[in-house]
C-alpha cells in the first residue's frame, strides 16, 4: 500500500504567470537591498561628516581658548618676571655698594 503512487506532496504546475511573479518579487527584493545599502552608506557618511565637523570645531575652539589662556598667562608672567628682575638688580646694587663702601670704624 503505497498510495498516491509514492508522492508525498502535491506538485503545483509551473506556468508563465508564476515565473513572472517570482521575477517581480526578486526584482523588488533586489531594489529593497539596494535601497538599504544606499541608506546605510548615506547614514555612515552623515555620521562621519558630523564627527569631522565637531572634531574640527573642537580643535579650533581649543586653539582659541588655549591661545587666549597662554596670552594672559604670559602677560602675568612677564609682569612678575619684570618685578623679580628689578628687585634682583636693586639687591645686586645694594650688595655692590656695601662691598665697595669703606668699612665702618667702630666709635672709640
Amino acid at each position: 500500500m503505497v498510495g498516491n503512487g509514492g508522492r508525498k506532496g502535491k506538485i503545483t504546475p509551473v506556468d508563465a504567470d508564476y515565473i513572472r511573479r517570482q521575477a517581480e518579487v526578486q526584482d523588488e527584493l533586489d531594489q529593497d537591498r539596494k535601497l538599504q545599502r544606499f541608506l546605510s552608506r548615506e547614514r555612515s557618511s552623515a555620521y562621519w561628516f558630523a564627527a569631522t565637523k565637531w572634531g574640527i570645531l573642537g580643535l579650533v575652539a581649543g586653539m582659541i581658548l588655549g591661545g587666549g589662556g597662554m596670552y594672559y598667562a604670559s602677560i602675568a608672567t612677564i609682569d612678575m618676571a619684570g618685578e623679580a628682575i628689578s628687585k634682583g638688580e636693586i639687591i645686586a646694587n645694594l650688595r655692590r655698594e656695601s662691598v665697595d663702601a669703606p668699612p665702618v670704624q667702630p666709635a672709640p
